[in-house]
């Protein structure tokens, strides 16, 4: 039987690095029998990548749009972790998929910045709690109609595209990603970092006046045999019929942003880096011009909404994350120990 195609692409990034190394880990039979084409954009990512069950591609970048459509129609399954905000590249994928004449499976990345607003009208209530067996996509029509947010109108755009069609969709939708990446190039995500750099930069963590976001994270590593999961129902005859098609949440827990900055004030003043253990508090407007590049909308999308996402369809594929909150925690000290290595950066 001839091998089922793969085509991945952010084979060189920190998630998608991350997904191809546990693919390539993993014992499901399933799984050890894919071949997979990685795309790149420069010859030495290919020869670092290249492999007996990888095949890298060159290809110019995710406008690269004729191409994409031409690979994706060579391959039974597309996993999309490049960018969840690209659309056209979804598009061109999808419409690859779609000249084939047999059932194919795309997989996309996603985030919960794109819900993060339907939690912001009512900061001083209780938290918002979401579970994926909800109409997910419903809520996110609902947001884009007040609005438009791009990778939000992605995640409209692939259901969309699939509609009626033998392509079936899922969208990997995870909150704040952390932990060290297993793939070749990027093994870090930077925000936690750049919060302990601004903090060492200013002499004390800051926290948003009056606002106190609460949202969920995930190990990176966790994130990752997601889509290993996934995959491997996907590819079990008996199994894949009954793979719900949508949204899929894969936290493993929540955190608060002001705890988050106070365990950076703590690590700092115990270190004699910083001048007090609490953070200052700061107004809306400084935190955007200090963390976001003056953007507060994105700003509150991403440090002020008060929701969780429950990954139940997740769950009942077999998911279940590895890390926990002491691993989350454990995550911030690294994270300020980086930020004494790099200070000048952010």
């Amino acid at each position: 039987m001839a091998r089922v195609k793969v085509l991945l692409t952010g084979a060189t990034g920190y998630i998608g690095g991350t997904v191809l190394s546990t693919l390539l880990a993993s014992q499901s039979h399933r799984i050890r029998d894919i071949s997979i084409t990685a795309l790149v954009r420069r010859q030495e990512q290919a020869d670092k990548l290249v492999s007996s069950r990888v095949t890298p591609l060159i290809f110019r970048g995710l406008d690269d749009l004729e191409l994409l459509e031409r690979v994706a129609s060579e391959h039974e399954v597309v996993i999309h972790t490049a960018s969840g905000f690209h659309t056209a590249s979804a598009e061109a994928l999808i419409a690859g998929l779609q000249k084939r004449s047999m059932d194919s499976y795309y997989i996309h990345t996603s985030g919960t910045w794109n819900l993060a607003e339907a939690s912001l009208a009512e900061l001083d209530a209780q938290v918002l709690e979401l579970t994926d067996n909800e109409n997910i996509i419903k809520l996110e029509e609902e947001l884009e109609t007040q609005r438009p947010f791009p990778q939000r109108a992605t995640d409209l755009r692939v259901m969309s595209a699939v509609a009626g069609s033998r392509v079936k969709a899922y969208i990997i939708m995870p909150p704040d990603v952390y932990g060290f990446g297993t793939g070749l190039f990027a093994k870090t995500t930077p925000q936690i970092e750049d919060m302990a750099r601004d903090a060492l930069k200013h002499g004390q963590a800051a926290c948003i006046r009056n606002e106190d976001g609460i949202v969920g994270y995930v190990h990176v590593a966790d994130l990752a045999t997601l889509y290993v999961v996934l995959l491997d129902k996907l590819l079990a005859d008996d199994a894949a019929a009954s793979v719900s098609e949508g949204i899929y949440f894969c936290s493993a827990g929540t955190h608060n942003w002001k705890e988050t900055t106070e365990r950076i004030g703590k690590i700092g003043f115990r270190d004699s880096r910083l001048v007090s253990a609490m953070p200052k508090a700061i107004s809306i407007n400084e935190a955007a011009e200090r963390w976001s590049g003056g953007d507060v909308r994105n700003l509150r999308m991403g440090y002020c909404s008060r929701f969780s996402t429950k990954p139940e369809k997740a769950m009942d594929l077999g998911w279940r994350p590895q890390k926990d909150q002491g691993d989350w925690l454990a995550w911030i000290d690294t994270s300020f120990q980086a930020a004494l290595k790099k200070p000048g950066e952010g």
